[in-house]
């Protein structure tokens, strides 16, 4: 898919815990194929901002005629409240359902097409974020990290060396015989 010139996003901003989250509103590109209000909820990685990695999935599924809307995390990026910059999974959750709380208010989303896309760690916080919130009807994730996981081992060892990976699906199938 070619994608035609970038459309200017609109700024627009919604409560999640009563903290203030600023957010970008990609429309569908005019000419695209109807997806009858299809509207998906991009959520940035660790450390990045709506202006990084999820401005680049919404502009391209604003060409495949999905409205989007990516936001600033509780505590980053544009958005308020101190401290700055802490990895909250419980409040980065909430934020996912804050920003679908948004779309439903909407007249041009159609609630029942609401989807979620996390990006690296929020790769993590999508999946829980969609088994918790039936209005979410798709989720997917790209690049998706265990942030739990990636903190447990600490950040500068590689969790996707493919031997532990090896050992630790080892050990889970080891599980599994006893039954």
């Amino acid at each position: 898919m070619a994608i035609g010139p970038a459309s200017t996003p609109e700024n627009v901003s919604f409560l999640s815990r009563n903290i203030k989250l600023a957010a970008h509103l990609y429309q569908p590109v005019p000419g695209s194929p109807s997806r009858s209000g299809a509207a998906i909820v991009i959520c940035h990685p660790w450390t990045s901002i709506k202006e990084q990695s999820p401005a680049n999935y919404a502009r391209v599924l604003a060409q495949a005629s999905f409205l989007c809307l990516t936001y600033d995390a509780a505590y980053q990026g544009e958005s308020e409240d101190e401290p700055r910059s802490p990895e909250d999974p419980a409040q980065r959750v909430e934020d996912i359902k804050s920003a679908v709380t948004y779309l439903t208010s909407r007249k041009d989303v159609n609630h029942d097409k609401i989807g979620v896309l996390g990006i690296c760690a929020s790769g993590g916080y999508a999946p829980h974020a969609a088994q918790t919130d039936l209005r979410i009807k798709a989720c997917a994730a790209s690049a998706a990290v265990c942030v739990g996981t990636m903190a447990r081992r600490g950040f500068d060892k590689d969790s996707s060396n493919m031997d532990i990976l090896k050992t630790q699906l080892e050990l889970e199938a080891a599980k599994w015989q006893v039954y």
